[in-house]
């Protein structure tokens, strides 16, 4: 007999959710309690699982659909009858396994215990525990392991964490498919006669969700070939040598000698009257979509906001981008926001800076108006959808750290030393749980330093070296010190530059904005910092990574042969335009 799976009644306001990610495929077998499926709705998540045994037949509702309460999105072939009082979901918040005291939401993280026998106990002694698998998580696993540790690592959601889940995979991809729409419908300037194309967005998101899923796999085998002891399930601090988990009818203690946290972030929507509803989305609903309205509006012009309206820009989708401060990209050198506002303008994407989100209501057409103030004066923009882009809160309810003396600082994250130890004795913190710049990169990095001290290599990081990079069209990157920040720590400034339409490989992409800019001490001619705007910026930004981690001087860089014609040959000439003597310029 057929059953059908249906969205249950939820403690919310709103009558429909989302389908965030289903866990099944058709054609495989579950068994009762397994999770299906998750939705999101009113910020939060639910968990659908399978009540009866049986075969997936169809499913009905696509990642990224809308469903209403009691829809019917799954059918399972099956040969048991079902009590209709039998639970159907586990609601549960983002970052907590807290259960609500009515029958319907009596239920775990990961799936209800009602019904079920006793959970199991089980105990594990590990050399080292990690909280987290995103990419500070399981690096320190593998680096750990590999230096013949015995590591456990619990992780709640999937491997990869926000970066390859939700963040800087699944944008990369999306780009990638915006890029080529872009160029294609540009072949004629090179010479091609082709008939106009359109984007189909729902094809993208299909291929972007397959990038994911092949990365997850191969973090999954990576951490297996290592011998890391993986455990999914909503892992709790206990102590600094204790870490419990609950999963899949199992509780697992672990005592460890050493402890990493690398809970990671989640989007935090900021206190705008309005934002509850349901066509206000973050960033992980809209990598989601299958259908893009006609009209975005994106709060905030950061790095997420701004890659994000070039996707969709590129896409057909008439985008506004809000930003409070008086330029977007504002935690990066001025002048590369100045530069990425020009070429978005060019494109279509309409840039409001200096203004502040202040009410959303939703208006007779089914659209969103959202009211802003900019100097004094109230401006209204219409959308059909509206993207928040903004803000972080960090992932600390599992870590008790009030009822465990762990520090933290006044925003929220776990304060750590130069060694990236907390407060706590053998345990460290890595990735966004402790604020910072919330790079995957750095994560990644942080994990290194953290394993060799902990393997009593004494390793710090100097975050000046970071280098940060920018998908937007087109690319920007900086690492090092812009020239505000020198000049501010009393440095002694000169600044070389080179503009991107003056290279040869440039000209030939017809995509001539950008520029090469070095930031160098002028009494010793070290290379401080320096940033780019242009073609393969973010890829050509380690060049200049590599000068300002070893110090390098300008001199230096002006003897080194680049090849031609390339596009890095920019930076050759920007080193030579410190002393006057570019070539093209």
């Amino acid at each position: 007999m057929d059953f059908l799976v249906k969205i249950p009644k939820l403690n919310q306001k709103s009558n429909q959710v989302t389908v965030y990610q289903w866990f099944i495929q058709e054609g495989e077998e579950v068994k009762s309690g397994d999770p299906l499926l998750e939705v999101t709705s009113d910020k939060t998540n639910v968990r659908v699982e399978a009540e009866v045994n049986g075969t997936v037949k169809e499913i009905m509702v696509s990642e990224g659909e809308k469903a209403k309460l009691n829809q019917a999105v799954c059918k399972l072939e099956t040969t048991e009858t079902v009590s209709k009082d039998k639970p159907k979901s586990s609601p549960k918040d983002k970052d907590t396994s807290k259960t609500s005291g009515s029958d319907e939401s009596q239920f775990n993280y990961f799936g209800s215990l009602l019904g079920k026998k006793e959970p199991e106990k089980e105990s594990k002694e590990v050399d080292l525990c990690i909280l987290g698998g995103g990419p500070g998580g399981y690096t320190a696993a593998i680096r750990a392991a590999k230096a013949g540790l015995s590591v456990a690592l619990v992780e709640k959601d999937n491997l990869g964490g926000t970066c390859l889940n939700r963040g800087c995979i699944p944008t990369k991809a999306l780009i990638q498919s915006a890029n080529l729409l872009s160029q294609i419908n540009s072949a004629e300037n090179f010479g091609i006669t082709t008939d106009a194309v359109i984007g189909d967005f729902s094809k993208a998101v299909s291929y972007k969700d397959n990038v994911v899923t092949t990365l997850k796999d191969g973090v999954a085998n990576l951490l297996a070939n290592n011998q890391v002891s993986v455990i999914s399930g909503e892992g709790q601090l206990k102590s600094s040598t204790e870490v419990t988990v609950e999963a899949d009818n199992k509780i697992v203690n672990i005592t460890a000698k050493n402890i990493i946290l690398a809970t990671g972030s989640k989007p935090k929507l900021p206190p705008i009257e309005g934002i509850e509803h349901e066509n206000v989305l973050t960033s992980t609903e809209l990598l989601n979509l299958k259908e893009l309205p006609s009209k975005m509006v994106i709060i905030g012009g950061g790095v997420i906001g701004m890659e994000l309206s070039f996707i969709l820009n590129k896409f057909g989708v008439d985008v506004t981008v809000v930003e409070a401060m008086d330029h977007i990209l504002p935690y990066m050198d001025k002048q590369i926001g100045e530069e990425i506002k020009i070429s978005a303008e060019e494109q279509g994407i309409n840039i409001i800076t200096g203004a502040f989100a202040k009410e959303i209501s939703q208006v007779e057409n089914g659209g969103l108006m959202i009211t802003l103030t900019k100097n004094e004066e109230q401006l209204k923009v219409f959308g059909n959808q509206i993207l928040v882009a903004i803000g972080r809160d960090f992932n600390t309810k599992a870590l008790n750290a009030t009822e465990l003396g762990l520090d933290t600082t006044k925003q929220g994250a776990i304060q750590v030393d130069k060694h990236l130890k907390t407060s706590l004795d053998n345990v460290y913190a890595i990735g966004d749980v402790i604020g910072g710049y919330l790079l995957a990169h750095e994560a990644s990095h942080e994990a290194i330093v953290a394993v060799d001290n902990i393997l009593g290599i004494e390793k710090q990081i100097n975050y000046d070296n970071i280098p940060s990079a920018v998908f937007t069209d087109p690319e920007a990157a900086q690492v090092g010190l812009t020239q505000k920040e020198a000049k501010d720590m009393g440095y002694q400034v000169k600044t070389a530059e080179f503009p991107f339409s003056s290279n040869g490989k440039v000209l030939t992409t017809q995509k001539l904005s950008g520029f090469s800019k070095l930031v160098v001490n002028s009494t010793d001619n070290v290379i401080l910092g320096g940033s780019l705007v242009g073609v393969g910026a973010t890829e050509l930004i380690h060049q200049i990574a590599i000068a300002v981690t070893n110090q390098l001087t300008v001199e230096q860089l002006t003897n080194t042969v680049f090849a031609h014609p390339t596009v890095s040959e920019t930076i050759f000439e920007s080193s030579l335009a410190f002393f006057g003597e570019e070539i093209h310029g």
